[in-house]
């Protein structure tokens, strides 16, 4: 049985795609659509694993942000915000 080190052969298509071998898919929980980030060397070619947020979780990361950016103000409710924009 191949452990975790052992090496995978696989060949670029006339498209320039590349399979990743079912056995590291497996390994590595990767499902279509998984996403890449490619860089090369002269001798090597290096796909890193990354996680690309979903519009979902950035909304909900602005208005964490603005949450906190409105706390730091001292802004707490509706009113405080028309007085700010008055001044």
């Amino acid at each position: 049985m191949k452990d975790e080190n052992d090496v995978d052969i696989t060949t670029l298509s006339p498209k320039g795609q590349v399979v990743i071998p079912g056995r590291i898919r497996r390994m590595r929980h990767l499902l279509p659509g998984s996403k890449f980030a490619v860089t090369a060397t002269p001798e090597m070619i290096i796909f890193k694993m990354i996680s690309v947020p979903t519009a979902s979780e950035m909304l909900e990361e602005a208005i964490r942000e603005g949450n906190e950016h409105a706390k730091r103000l001292g802004i707490k409710s509706e009113s405080d915000v028309l007085k700010r924009m008055q001044r």
